[in-house]
């Protein structure tokens, strides 16, 4: 992998040449051919769908061609493919258009490394349904473990919510098999997998994965922000009801009664995303100009050569598993005597390098399961290189040895 080849296509590079980008897993850096497939669809503007005329004609086309493109990407079909504003927004709408199906004394099972995305809207659907929020516990080693899905799945669990690559953790859970163990114990249980950190370091075949939703956020593709995107299997798109209703999404409207478009439309009302949703697709298409194969390649060999120079460090205390194969792209630790914030503060200040410190929206992970208030984060893209993390390593070095005085 040509690394310098690829950050010739980042723009931030050029105007930040000192710049140290360690927070992939926040929000990606943007290349020029999203730059530019925004800024083409924002200087010759028109709304999608309604207007005749050629401008508006092209808008639709490049809309409806970007929802090709994703599906394409994960594998699925462009009628599976909802635009949303992000993975929050995409697990909010799910939890609210499937909230029928959840009946009092029902059960939801989540895992103990969710993001506050894919938790919090299953603790209001609970609350909202009088259904149990179950807890599928976090191992030692920071993996989930398989064996005790018999004893958290009854016939009353309706839903599995599971993230696909840990924020936190960097634990790369094995979904395929997930899906299709929680099937065997229970046919009727649907699973929805967060797939935010995954897509940008992982191969996604949802029809492989088994789940029934796949969502994750188009800004931690390369793509723009506010874009998100939910994929539904379509034996459960009948099971899902309108949310939000406006302009767009109808079929007819009269003064006392209106019907509705058919999935992925009527969950669609109003004026888009338009430009984000075709950056978004010409994200994918940048990354997929790529080989995968040899991407993939170097994100590994990366994120082993930064565990271990993290590693070599005394002070640093890694969380997550041991084993870098079990992981992608994530490594969070504690300093001793050096509080994150600290920490990132002086990095920022003295070398030019983002990490992220914080409980990273998942505060019941550290409080709960870590007994950690916060975390230093740093996240990978393959437009990182090894010489970055040995600063990253002699700016840690040089913190302890302030802090310490």
């Amino acid at each position: 992998m040509d690394v310098n080849q690829v950050r010739r296509h980042f723009p931030v590079f050029e105007q930040l040449p000192d710049l140290i980008y360690l927070d992939s897993a926040a929000t990606c850096l943007k290349p020029q051919a999203v730059l530019q497939a925004v800024n083409q669809y924002y200087s010759q503007p028109a709304n999608v769908f309604r207007g005749i005329y050629q401008l508006s004609e092209q808008a639709t086309q490049a809309y409806e061609s970007a929802r090709q493109t994703v599906a394409q990407f994960l594998g699925g079909e462009a009628k599976e493919i909802v635009w949303t504003h992000n993975t929050t927004a995409s697990i909010n709408l799910v939890s609210y258009a499937w909230q029928n199906q959840i009946q009092p004394g029902d059960e939801i099972l989540v895992t103990a490394m969710e993001h506050h995305a894919n938790l919090i809207p299953w603790q209001q659907l609970a609350a909202r349904r009088q259904a149990k929020l179950i807890l599928w516990p976090v191992t030692d080693q920071g993996t989930l473990d398989l064996e005790k899905l018999a004893q958290l799945i009854s016939p009353r669990t309706k839903l599995l919510a599971v993230t696909h690559v840990s924020n936190v953790l960097g634990t790369v859970n094995p979904v395929a098999d997930i899906c299709q163990q929680s099937k065997q114990l229970n046919p009727d249980i649907k699973v929805l997998v967060d797939g935010a950190q995954a897509v940008p370091h992982l191969q996604v075949d949802v029809n492989q994965l088994g789940c029934d939703w796949y969502v994750f956020s188009g800004h931690k593709l390369f793509g723009p922000t506010g874009t998100g995107v939910l994929w539904s299997h379509p034996e459960v798109q009948p099971e899902m009801q309108v949310v939000f209703t406006g302009g767009e999404m109808i079929k007819q409207v009269s003064f006392d009664r209106s019907t509705f478009l058919d999935y992925p439309y009527k969950f669609e009302p109003g004026t888009p995303h338009i430009a984000g949703v075709i950056g978004l697709a010409q994200a994918v298409t940048w990354l997929q100009n790529w080989s995968a194969s040899d991407r993939h390649q170097y994100q590994r060999q990366l994120l082993e050569y930064a565990y271990q120079a993290l590693s070599a460090i005394p002070q640093v205390k890694l969380v997550g598993p041991q084993n870098t194969n079990l992981r992608a792209g994530v490594l969070a630790f504690v300093v001793d005597q050096v509080h994150p914030h600290d920490l990132a503060q002086w990095l920022d200040s003295h070398y030019q390098i983002a990490i992220r410190a914080g409980h990273h929206c998942a505060m019941p992970l550290h409080r709960q399961v870590l007994n950690l208030p916060a975390t230093a984060r740093v996240s990978l893209q393959f437009y990182n290189t090894t010489q970055e993390i040995d600063t990253l390593v002699a700016g840690i070095q040089s913190a302890i040895k302030h802090f310490s005085l």
